[in-house]
């Protein structure tokens, strides 16, 4: 039950969302500063309630989506530090709702060519602050990479985030700079789960969760694989799904061998498998899918019909919900096709619909035609006389069951598509920009609830070593370009403790290629493996980036020398440089000072060139 004070402070709390977007800077300001305070002092009591914790991780996440409209980049900073805050202190509420924003007021902003350098470099300020937090990035794999409906989060801020850390021009603004430090401050956040003790917290419940997050994640590879196969070829993407097992059902075996020794006979297909493949996988080529569902075969039909019931429309009115189902792939351009699929629709709607409006499926499937007509008639460019409402009513009398629909079902539906299209084909966003940011967000928690909530996996780090390898070659090379480009003795020095914290995560999980890696990037920046010998001592003399990397390079040899594997000859390239170029003196005599390589000892002579 609600407390007392549930009422009063819910309104409170609408009502200073209503002013996240005021016409005033001050009242805007003000307002996301009291809501940041109230999250970060009062979150516990917040939660108690169930009616403030809905209002709390429903509208008040809708408020921080209408936020990047105001192009405004203090109002911005102030929402993503609010984000924070709520991330940090209601993490376990958030499933759905950091899918929303992750990828709306952080990603999105990024990856948009056309947004102001101002703007990114909020952005970038606020996935920084995120990326320090111990567990945010493990959080983005485990609850959005490892689960098959939902989007790579980690992955795609990873590659970004490395992607921007490069310079064009080879300069490092503010903007390389800040995706940098975001990077870093991952690594860094990695590298405090390496001494193990976080995993060793973890119970049997904890790695049997874990273990199935890994098998998930794997499956949704090898979908990420099939959906390239079948965006080229149909037919080819199929039998890469069958001869992985990906379209047999759970629990059956492969087909028995023919009688006489002859070909295995054909596994089945199994149509709720495919069904689910289409629906999870985001890369496929959605007008093959839709010609795909459109199809008269009865196998065809199947996948159709399961797919349709993947759909849960239940509250949804129906132009969203066709909305949501017509936008998840193409529709085939011929009318049979759009038939089949429409009638499906027409019958998972009904039923799901509360009894009362419709009176049989045949009324949906002719209104759902009838809003496919509306859509065209008010958005393509090529109709010059457009219906009117008076027409569309009188065009949809007598479809239930010989009686009307009533008439503000049909004035409402008619200004809704007005007003939002229904994208019938593909421009290439993978969200529609027609579907309002709280109507999305309503959708993506009611799905993210069903799935059970924010895992918080993430603490124990039993998924860093797939984290790393995942992402550690993007990382590197990010690492290798800014030390490169670096003139700052700051940023130099960030640069060489990023090799460090890579080099530290990759001992940890004994990942020998990214080791060799590392020594070979270190051993370039030292300036020592392709100078000529007699310009060495200068060269590197002169350089203080060369000569920390240098340094770098040999304590990472020191400490993960057992790992190593060819990173020992980067390692050798650049001690014999500085032999030869007079830099190191080396000998192997029996003294000890010659034995350690002093220079001041008159009996070290140097190992003679072969």
């Amino acid at each position: 039950d609600d407390p007392p004070w549930a009422d009063a402070v819910s309104a409170v709390i609408e009502m200073l969302v209503g002013l996240m977007d005021a016409p005033s800077e001050p009242l805007r300001t003000h307002a996301i500063a009291l809501l940041h305070a109230t999250v970060e002092d009062h979150s516990k009591a917040l939660m108690a309630s169930p009616q403030v914790r809905q209002v709390v991780c429903v509208s008040l996440v809708a408020g921080l989506l209408r936020v990047p409209a105001l192009e405004e980049p203090a109002a911005l900073a102030g929402a993503l530090s609010l984000f924070r805050a709520m991330y940090v202190n209601l993490r376990g509420e958030l499933r759905g709702q950091t899918e929303v924003v992750i990828s709306a007021l952080y990603l999105a902003p990024l990856e948009d060519k056309n947004s102001p350098e101002v703007v990114k470099e909020v952005v970038l300020e606020g996935l920084a602050d995120l990326c320090a937090l111990p567990a945010f990035l493990a959080d983005l794999y485990v609850n959005f990479d490892c689960n098959l409906s939902s989007p790579n989060l980690f992955e795609r801020s990873a590659k970004l985030l490395c992607k921007s850390s490069f310079p064009v021009s080879g300069v490092l603004t503010t903007s390389h700079l800040l995706s940098f430090a975001a990077l870093c401050r991952g690594l860094d956040a990695i590298c405090l789960r390496c001494d193990g003790a976080a995993s060793a917290g973890a119970d049997a419940a904890a790695h049997a969760a874990a273990e199935q997050a890994t098998a998930d994640k794997l499956v949704k590879r090898r979908y990420a694989a099939a959906a390239d196969h079948f965006n080229r070829d149909v037919k080819k993407g199929l039998q890469f799904l069958q001869a992985a097992g990906l379209l047999t059902p759970p629990g059956s075996e492969a087909a028995p061998a023919a009688v006489g020794g002859g070909a295995p006979a054909p596994a089945v297909r199994c149509p709720k498998m495919l069904a689910r493949f289409f629906r999870l996988t985001q890369s496929l080529d959605k007008r093959s899918v839709g010609e795909f569902l459109g199809e008269r075969d009865e196998f065809n039909q199947a996948v159709l019909r399961e797919y349709t019931w993947l759909f849960d429309f239940s509250g949804d009115p129906i132009e969203e919900a066709l909305r949501l189902f017509i936008e998840s792939f193409l529709l085939p351009g011929e009318s049979q096709k759009i038939e089949r699929i429409t009638d499906i629709f027409a019958q998972r709607f009904y039923e799901q619909t509360e009894p009362g409006v419709f009176g049989h499926p045949d009324a949906v499937h002719i209104l759902t035609f009838s809003i496919i007509m509306l859509n065209t008639d008010r958005h393509s460019p090529n109709v010059k006389k457009r219906m009117t409402i008076d027409e569309f009513v009188r065009n949809n009398r007598g479809i239930n069951g010989g009686a009307d629909l009533p008439k503000a079902l049909l004035v409402r539906l008619f200004h809704s598509i007005s007003a939002n299209e229904i994208r019938l084909k593909d421009d290439g966003d993978l969200v529609s920009k027609a579907v309002a940011p709280a109507r999305m967000l309503a959708k993506t928690i009611r799905q993210a609830e069903a799935a059970g909530g924010m895992s918080t996996l993430g603490d124990f780090g039993l998924h860093d070593q797939e984290l790393f390898l995942s992402v550690w070659g993007p990382v590197v090379a990010a690492l290798s370009v800014v030390l490169d480009s670096a003139t700052d003795p700051v940023v130099i020095s960030d640069a060489l403790h990023g090799f460090t914290s890579c080099a530290r995560i990759a001992g940890r999980f004994e990942v020998h290629e990214a080791l060799d890696n590392l020594l070979s990037n270190l051993a370039r920046r030292t300036l020592l493996v392709d100078a000529p010998f007699d310009r060495v001592a200068v060269l590197f003399g002169k350089s203080a980036k060369a000569q920390g990397a240098l340094q770098t390079l040999i304590e990472l040899a020191l400490r993960h020398g057992d790992q190593v594997r060819e990173g020992w000859r980067s390692v050798l390239d650049c001690v014999l440089a500085l032999q030869c170029g007079g830099v190191l003196a080396l000998s192997f005599s029996g003294s000890s000072g010659a034995a350690a390589g002093d220079p001041t000892d008159p009996s070290s002579s140097p190992i003679p060139s072969p």
